[in-house]
């Protein structure tokens, strides 16, 4: 596996830093087993589950100005899987998962007042957008 991150800052009455990011690797998955032969030898046994290889690629950008605290990164992964050793799908019985790319936002704002910290958080993906602002409820706090 090999991977890092740049990034440039620039200071003084704000901070800003901006950043780049990468990785890439391989993962796999093995079973191994011992069983006893018909002639009482030890036969050990490896049995390949999942084979992949992966890529990430990220940018992120971030503000301090003051109290107030910004944040934000985009990343976007691709897994491709040797054929014939795709993952299982742990909820779905015979499935596996699919070649793919996968893309992440996130964005916080926080504002700092001593030891509080109210922060309003937000983020979206392949699963779509979540956040701790609940129009109904108001801002979720982060202590």
């Amino acid at each position: 596996a090999l991977g890092g991150r740049v990034f440039a800052r620039r200071m003084g009455g704000s901070i800003l830093t901006l950043g780049l990011s990468g990785y890439w690797g391989r993962s796999e998955d093995e079973s191994r087993s011992v069983a006893l032969g018909g002639q009482n030898e030890l036969i050990a046994t490896t049995k390949t589950l999942y084979r992949y290889t992966e890529w990430i690629v990220g940018a992120d950008v971030a503000l301090d100005w003051g109290p107030l605290r910004l944040r934000s990164e985009a990343v976007q992964r691709h897994v491709r899987y040797v054929e014939g050793q795709h993952e299982p799908h742990p909820s779905l019985p015979g499935a596996t998962f699919p070649n793919r790319y996968e893309r992440y936002v996130y964005g916080l704002a926080a504002y700092r007042m001593g030891a509080f910290e109210p922060l309003v958080y937000v983020e979206w993906g392949n699963r779509g957008l979540r956040t701790n602002y609940l129009p109904d409820e108001g801002v979720l706090y982060s202590v």
